[in-house]
């Protein structure tokens, strides 16, 4: 409620399916989702595969306590005391980015040309009334 959550990512692994039901549960009704997610790869595999979406500056850090601290962490890894943080970041931008909410400026404008592409009504080769 506080953060007014659209949807929670949880890693089912572990104890995430047993958080998972307990959630689901305690926060019937709330008018968020919680979807389980597979990590495909390990940590520092999906660390690298977000490295463009930072330097394409797709990534937005509020001037918040909490977000030096992400910042701090992310920085870091891998050789940072800790790692969560940073796998949260890297979880959400996959996830962003699966389902086509993260675009990069090259597929934005090869997406903006196919638009463009299809949308095109060339001129009838006869008047029309």
């Amino acid at each position: 409620r506080r953060f007014k959550v659209h949807k929670l990512l949880l890693e089912g692994k572990a104890s995430g399916l047993s958080v998972e039901q307990e959630l689901r549960r305690i926060n019937r009704g709330e008018g968020w989702s919680l979807e389980i997610t597979t990590p495909d790869r390990d940590k520092v595999a999906r660390a690298h595969a977000s490295i463009s979406t930072f330097a394409d500056n797709l990534v937005y850090a509020p001037n918040r306590q909490y977000a030096r601290m992400v910042i701090d962490e992310t920085a870091a890894f891998p050789f940072g005391r800790y790692k969560d943080l940073t796998d949260t970041v890297t979880q959400a931008i996959k996830h962003f980015r699966d389902n086509g909410l993260l675009l990069r400026r090259t597929e934005k404008a090869r997406a903006d040309e196919e638009e463009r592409h299809i949308n095109h009504h060339p001129e009838p080769l006869y008047p029309t009334m």
